[in-house]
């Protein structure tokens, strides 16, 4: 089975972070009712997703796999929690998402490290990785902040990070790489 070029995907999801970091800094309060009501569905999608890339991107190497699915499971996990009901959601969503995000970045860190040798991309997964790492360390620590002043926080997060999977699926558009952990 050919490898899939599918850089431009990180691409697209680069830009959907930075546009709603840029939602969230603008209308803070607004953005935090709609990330509540919507980032259950989100990591619902994203842990689906991250399955079905599973079974139809090429994945040479079995380490890779175990660790994108204990990403989607993580997904599962924070979006049924989130899903599940939503005014408890508007009340402890910092410590959700920011333990969430955490998870995500311990995850990536140590898939990082893990595949250094098998795949090319593992820098990104690294740098991304202690990005999410930082960011949920601070919005966990930070639980009694306002919405409005938790928004920003995760508007920085979205707004860094799809900066750096623009940057990124650029640099591998000419590179013949799945780019799988990137998502």
């Amino acid at each position: 089975m050919p490898k899939l070029r599918i850089w431009w995907l990180l691409g697209i999801a680069g830009i959907l972070f930075v546009g709603i970091g840029i939602f969230c800094l603008v209308d803070p309060f607004n953005a935090y009712v709609k990330l509540v009501k919507y980032s259950g569905i989100a990591l619902l999608i994203n842990g689906l997703f991250l399955l079905v890339a599973l079974n139809f991107i090429h994945i040479s190497c079995r380490k890779e796999k175990k660790w994108m699915l204990m990403e989607s499971l993580i997904d599962f996990t924070f979006g049924i929690l989130l899903f599940y009901n939503p005014l408890l959601s508007f009340i402890v969503f910092p410590f959700l998402i920011g333990y969430c995000i955490l998870f995500v970045g311990i995850i990536k860190i140590a898939a990082s490290l893990s595949l250094k040798n098998d795949i090319g991309a593992w820098l990104y997964i690294l740098v991304s990785g202690m990005l999410s790492a930082i960011f949920g360390i601070l919005i966990i620590y930070i639980p009694f902040a306002r919405a409005t002043e938790m928004t920003m926080f995760i508007a920085i997060f979205l707004v860094i990070t799809g900066a750096l999977a623009i940057f990124d699926s650029i640099r591998f558009r000419k590179i013949e790489d799945t780019l799988n952990l990137m998502f």
